[in-house]
């Protein structure tokens, strides 16, 4: 039996109409403070577990999936994220992109770890909110997934970001109590 700790994170899928996807029921996906990850497919009144896996030493902090379940892109109590391919039907998960660097350390800080995670809703790139008081977007292509920006502005840990329906609108919370709100970040077309 394993322990697990407590759930750390959690995201709930359910497939889009129009969205050719790799699976067809919803799913809950589950990051533990273990640093397993645990898949749940929903299609009856009761969860069954299709897999679990363990992603990091370390409490996975966030996490997001494409639209069509085919990628998972994964953040920890970690100085680095992780994309990787799915396959829910032979229940297997691998890595397809290099750890990538999601905090740095300074002399003013030595905090490493990811606060959250998200996808663009275009797909296009993605965005770590860092424990360095930093947000950092990837492209999302591989097979390296290219950092393509550090942005500055928060004075604590970045605890949370979201980006609009849209794609134009990138939002951010911190420990610092602001809110910050970018926009113009590598137009999606």
């Amino acid at each position: 039996h394993l322990k697990l700790g407590m759930a750390m994170s959690a995201k709930l899928w359910v497939p889009e109409a129009g969205v050719r996807s790799a699976w067809a029921p919803p799913i809950a996906l589950i990051g533990h403070e273990s640093g397993h990850f645990y898949i749940w497919d929903l299609r009856r009144m009761r969860a069954d577990m299709l897999f679990c896996k363990k992603l990091f030493q370390a409490p996975v902090m966030a996490f997001d999936l494409s639209r069509d379940a085919r990628r998972l892109f994964a953040a920890a109590v970690e100085p680095s994220a992780r994309v990787y391919n799915l396959d829910l039907h032979i229940r297997k998960i691998t890595p397809c992109s290099p750890p990538l660097p999601a905090t740095c350390q300074t002399v003013v800080h030595d905090r490493t770890g990811i606060g959250h995670l998200a996808l663009r809703p275009d797909a296009k790139l993605f965005a770590t909110a860092g424990w360095d008081f930093r947000i950092r977007l990837f492209a999302n292509k591989s097979p390296h997934f290219k950092p393509l920006a550090i942005l500055r502005y928060h004075d604590a840990t970045v605890n949370a970001l979201d980006f609009s329906p849209d794609s134009k609108l990138l939002a951010a919370a911190s420990k610092d109590t602001k809110i910050s709100v970018w926009s113009g970040l590598f137009k999606s077309r």
